[in-house]
C-alpha cells in the first residue's frame, strides 16, 4: 500500500514540488521558466505609450510572491509615479528617474502586449521580446508557480525559447 501511495504520488507530479519563475500567455504557453529562488530577479522593460520613453521595472522573487522593487523612467509624465510610497527614494541620475526601496507585491503581474510599448522581460542574460514572439494584445501572466517534476514535463514547462 505504501508503495502504491508513493507510485501515485510520483506519478501525479506532487512530490517534490519546485517553486519556478513562468512566463506565460493566457492561454497557458509557457515563454520563459526558471528556478524561482529567493532573491532572483525578473526585469519588465518597455516605452510608456504617451511619453514614448523607455521603463524599466524590476521584481524579485520573494516566497511564492513577487515584489515591485525598482522603477527607473526617462522623465516624469502621465501615468508614471511621482508620489513615494512608505520607505522609497527618488534620485535623479543620468539615465533618468529611478525609484528604490519599492515594497510592493504581487500574486501575480499581468499585463498585455504593447505594439507601442514592445515589451520585453529580461530574465539574467536573456531577453524576451514579447511583440515579436507573441504578438501586441497577447496577455502575459508572471507568477511563482510550484510543480512537481512529472507535472512540468506534461504541462510542457519548457521555455519556448528552449524548443527552437
Amino acid at each position: 500500500m505504501i508503495l502504491f501511495g508513493l507510485a501515485l504520488a510520483l506519478a501525479t507530479g506532487f512530490v517534490p514540488a519546485f517553486p519556478r519563475l513562468v512566463v506565460r500567455t493566457q492561454a497557458g504557453t509557457v515563454l520563459a521558466a526558471q528556478p524561482a529562488t529567493p532573491g532572483c530577479e525578473i526585469s519588465i522593460r518597455f516605452t510608456h505609450s504617451v511619453a514614448r520613453t523607455p521603463v524599466l521595472e524590476t521584481l524579485v522573487v520573494e516566497g511564492n510572491r513577487l515584489k515591485l522593487r525598482e522603477t527607473l523612467y526617462q522623465d516624469f509624465g502621465a501615468g508614471l509615479p511621482s508620489e513615494l510610497g512608505p520607505g522609497e527614494e527618488m534620485s535623479l541620475e543620468p539615465d533618468g528617474v529611478r525609484i528604490t526601496g519599492m515594497s510592493r507585491y504581487f500574486d501575480h503581474v499581468r499585463f498585455h502586449v504593447g505594439g507601442i510599448a514592445r515589451h520585453q522581460v529580461i530574465l539574467g542574460d536573456r531577453v524576451l521580446d514579447l511583440a515579436d514572439l507573441v504578438g501586441p494584445g497577447t496577455q502575459i501572466d508572471i507568477t511563482v508557480v510550484n510543480y512537481g517534476w512529472l507535472i512540468s514535463l506534461v504541462k510542457g514547462v519548457v521555455p519556448l525559447w528552449a524548443r527552437r
